[in-house]
């Protein structure tokens, strides 16, 4: 992983939501976007549905941050 991977990703490589959101606040899930930006690259646009942003990476997975 790039910058911060350990840092935001649990031992089996799934997203740590807990340490990349504070809340469900607006201006938290925007930081956390930014944080797992600092993992690697996005590939295409994020796409927001609900309380759900998607965003593709380059290493072959589609997250959904909540």
């Amino acid at each position: 992983m790039k910058e911060h991977g350990k840092e935001y990703s649990k031992p089996d490589g799934s997203l740590n939501a807990e340490a990349i959101y504070g809340t469900d606040f607006f201006d938290d899930m925007v930081a956390g976007v930014d944080r797992i930006m600092s993992m690697g690259a996005v590939v295409g646009s994020p796409v927001i549905e609900g309380d759900v942003v998607y965003v593709g990476s380059a290493d072959g997975n589609l997250y959904a941050l909540m």
